[in-house]
């Protein structure tokens, strides 16, 4: 608001009123700017805001902020009993916590982050499974074509990295696939999440991080398996 109204120069000293016209005795005089908030809500804008002294208004219900190092229930039982002491006949109504505050205006995006991070999670499973099934099944294919490398003196090694390999090149194909998509479709869930922004580095790279772990883990027994294979009874394999 400071710098709507006073871009050019600083706004402390300068007097304004609430209503259409200016009346010198009604008018607030500026002694102090401090930094933008949201006030009505995290999602929410920020708007411009005014604090007006309490003097300057009727007996109405007060907010009163207190900022403690201290346990905030143990802040909040010491304010009650302070106004008790001051005065018997004036009502603490609610008292919370900043954090808790937060926990509410932000309940509809952690229900969502939790039913995404289930399904996720479950999507991560199922592409694991399914991941070792295809990858069993492919060195399944190649009993044959391994006993031959094996035979002609490949290392177990050799073996395990060609399995190993085939199932990195396969899910990193299917990460740049998704992560194309991803990108299209952050936007759309940026909107539910608070916080989150629509091409996250460190959120995309996680993702593909896991994933490729995973892959490394789906892909180790099947790996393994083939390294043991006897080339004789591979050779044998039609």
């Amino acid at each position: 608001m400071a710098r709507y109204f006073w871009p050019r120069e600083t706004a402390i000293g300068k007097r304004f009123t609430l209503s259409d016209t200016f009346k010198l005795e009604d008018a607030y005089e500026i002694v102090g700017v401090v930094g933008d908030t949201r006030y009505f809500g995290l999602r929410e804008a920020t708007e411009s805001m005014i604090y007006i002294p309490v003097w300057r208004q009727g007996a109405d219900g007060r907010v009163l902020c207190v900022r403690t190092a201290r346990d905030p229930n143990q802040t909040i039982e010491a304010i009650r009993q302070k106004v008790q002491d001051q005065d018997s006949g004036v009502p603490v109504i609610e008292a919370r916590s900043m954090q808790e505050q937060m926990d509410d205006d932000l309940l509809q995006e952690r229900l969502v982050a939790i039913l995404s991070g289930f399904f996720g999670v479950l999507a991560l499973l199922l592409a694991s499974v399914g991941l070792y099934g295809v990858i069993a099944y492919a060195v399944a294919r190649r009993t044959r074509e391994i006993g031959i490398r094996m035979a002609l003196g490949a290392p177990r090694t050799h073996v395990v990295g060609i399995v190993l390999r085939d199932a990195l090149v396969m899910v990193l194909t299917g990460s740049l696939v998704g992560l194309c998509a991803a990108l299209a479709l952050t936007r759309l869930a940026s909107a539910f999440l608070y916080g989150m922004t629509p091409r996250d580095p460190a959120t995309f790279v996680l993702a593909i991080s896991m994933l490729v772990v995973v892959t490394v883990l789906a892909s180790y027994i099947p790996a393994r398996r083939a390294s043991n294979v006897d080339p004789m009874v591979a050779l044998r394999e039609e």
